[in-house]
């Protein structure tokens, strides 16, 4: 049986869904169509039928986040670099306004924002976006300024119970969505992904053996 809280996410979903692209559309539509079987599925069964084909095409994947937004950036950063996939995430606001001024066409640009409106992160897309890179958010809100300039909008439907507000519900949907779009790239790429897992594997190995 749905909670108030699941209630409240298709309620999200199906007032967003006139304005989501055809890929967004395609993720709200597994939600929508079978909600008791995606509750069953694995990440990595979930991001396959929801396809990830701008992450998976992607030359290079940079994360923008300020504060403990930051720390989701730097995990998914550790993730992708690790299976060889070129990524940065720039806690600096120099560095990371510089690394979104040098995105190109086939760069892809991902925000990660509760409000949408951290200045770093929105500087940041839209800086990427005006050189010609694809755009992603992951945010809360969906009347905000970050979500101007992104292609791509998943949008978290967290309430944070916790004593003081802690921001730990909003933290952990986000890792999640992370987590959903490393096991795409994963799934769609997995020969090639295993080799590089391999090596990287190996290295790590052997530095710690000296």
């Amino acid at each position: 049986m749905a909670t108030s809280i699941d209630d409240e996410i298709f309620v999200k979903i199906r007032f967003l869904y006139p304005s989501l692209t055809k890929s967004e559309k395609k993720v709200a539509d597994v939600i929508l169509d079978d909600y008791e079987k995606v509750c069953s599925y694995t990440l990595a069964e979930y991001s396959e039928i929801a396809g990830c084909s701008d992450v998976v095409h992607a030359d290079k994947i940079n994360f923008f986040g300020v504060g403990d937004a930051w720390v989701a950036c730097e995990a998914a950063h550790i993730k992708f670099q690790r299976i060889g996939v070129q990524s940065s995430a720039y806690s600096d606001v120099a560095l990371a306004l510089a690394t979104a001024s040098l995105m190109k066409e086939g760069d892809l640009a991902i925000g990660i924002s509760f409000s949408g409106e951290t200045k770093l992160v929105v500087d940041a897309l839209r800086i990427a976006k005006e050189n010609g890179a694809k755009t992603l958010c992951i945010v809360h809100y969906a009347k905000c300024e970050l979500v101007k300039y992104a292609d791509m909008k998943i949008f978290t439907a967290t309430t944070d119970y916790t004593p003081g507000h802690d921001e730990i519900a909003r933290r952990t949907a986000e890792f999640a969505i992370i987590d959903t779009l490393y096991m795409g790239l994963v799934s769609q790429k997995s020969e090639i992904i295993k080799e590089k897992s391999r090596k990287t594997l190996r290295a790590i190995i052997l530095d710690n053996k000296n």
